[in-house]
């Protein structure tokens, strides 16, 4: 199998927590002056420790209370924002972080995550010609931040030359920032600069040797060129310091049956379907096993669960995700099904 992503309390802490909510109060525009509510406070200060144990569900829950309490709270909103994109619901995090803007919320304490949501969406557009994304009056981590994202999404449209003055213009700022050259590498790989994007993967490496995301790039790269060795060396590295690593275990994963070793393939795709459960690439490799091991029913039960996912997303956000494309068409082409799936505005992933 050709690798599946090429072309993701003590008292100190409570005390840190206030801080933490005291800066995004304080990034607030001077224009607004108005203390959160005691209760919506408490709603917040319970949502910004659930946010930090990466309870995303239960931080927009909590955060949805306080604006019920206090609906222009900036920094309600900003936190709102955050948690709903880590709680993958990049449009939903989108509106927060534009109320957060309208309220008067320093640009730099959303437009990073706000970027990210437009990505996530497949809106690329929006970062490269919105006034609200210019880098210019930014701090430079937040200008580097966004350097890289509009990278990306120039990639995304097609303006290559774009795309490389963008990660110029961040490395300039940040010469030891690895994400410049991490951005490098899909784009390299997209003009099959094979080489180049391993260089660039090196690069990276050597400025911060436990990156998860350049271990697993050189690892991406050395699956590419067939050297399985050293491709699991790195996808093994990149797992150990992030077990639940959604790209490395789908490419791991797919390694494994490509070298016969389903066991191993089944264990990183089981915590897969667990860690990413709208993810459809871990059902596409359960159907896959099942179909190695000749099970009929479960493969059709993974492949309609491939479907159940993609179907319903709007063909806008899977634009510029060709693979999602293909694995759709597979899954309906494995269960005999070649009539157009039923069209939805909603969807979790989106």
């Amino acid at each position: 199998m050709k690798n599946p992503t090429h072309p993701s309390p003590t008292s100190r802490g409570v005390a840190l927590r206030r801080v933490a909510a005291a800066a995004l109060l304080a990034l607030a525009s001077a224009t607004s002056h108005a203390q959160l509510d005691p209760k919506a406070s408490r709603f917040y200060e319970d949502a910004l420790t659930r946010y930090e144990k990466k309870d995303f569900a239960g931080a927009v829950v909590q955060l949805k209370n306080a604006l019920k309490v206090d609906n222009k709270s900036i920094a309600v909103q900003a936190l709102m924002g955050k948690a709903l994109l880590a709680n993958s619901e990049p449009i939903a995090a989108s509106v927060a972080f534009e109320e957060a803007l309208r309220l008067g919320v320093n640009r730099a304490e959303v437009v990073v995550p706000l970027a990210n949501a437009m990505l996530t969406q497949a809106k690329p557009q929006p970062l490269l010609d919105d006034p609200k994304f210019a880098e210019a009056g930014l701090p430079a981590g937040v200008q580097t931040a966004l350097l890289l994202l509009k990278a990306q999404a120039a990639g995304d449209v097609g303006d290559t030359r774009s795309a490389f003055r963008f990660i110029e213009a961040a490395r300039a700022i940040d010469p030891a920032n690895p994400g410049s050259f991490l951005a490098e590498v899909p784009l390299r790989l997209l003009a099959r600069q094979i080489n180049e994007a391993a260089a660039a993967a090196d690069k990276a490496l050597a400025l911060s040797p436990n990156s998860v995301e350049a271990l697993y790039k050189r690892g991406s790269i050395a699956h590419l060129l067939g050297d399985s060795k050293t491709a699991l060396a790195f996808y093994d590295k990149a797992l150990a310091a992030e077990p639940t690593y959604t790209e490395g275990l789908v490419s791991r994963a797919g390694l494994m049956m490509d070298l016969g070793r389903l066991a191993d393939a089944q264990r990183d795709v089981t915590e897969l379907r667990k860690s990413s459960t709208v993810d459809p690439r871990g059902a596409y490799l359960a159907a896959l096993l099942a179909e190695r091991a000749g099970d009929a029913t479960a493969m059709r039960k993974a492949l309609n669960e491939v479907t159940a996912l993609l179907d319903p997303v709007p063909i806008e956000f899977l634009r510029y995700k060709s693979q999602l494309l293909m694995l759709g068409g597979l899954s309906h082409y494995g269960l005999k099904q070649t009539g157009l799936p039923p069209v939805s505005r909603t969807h979790p992933m989106t």
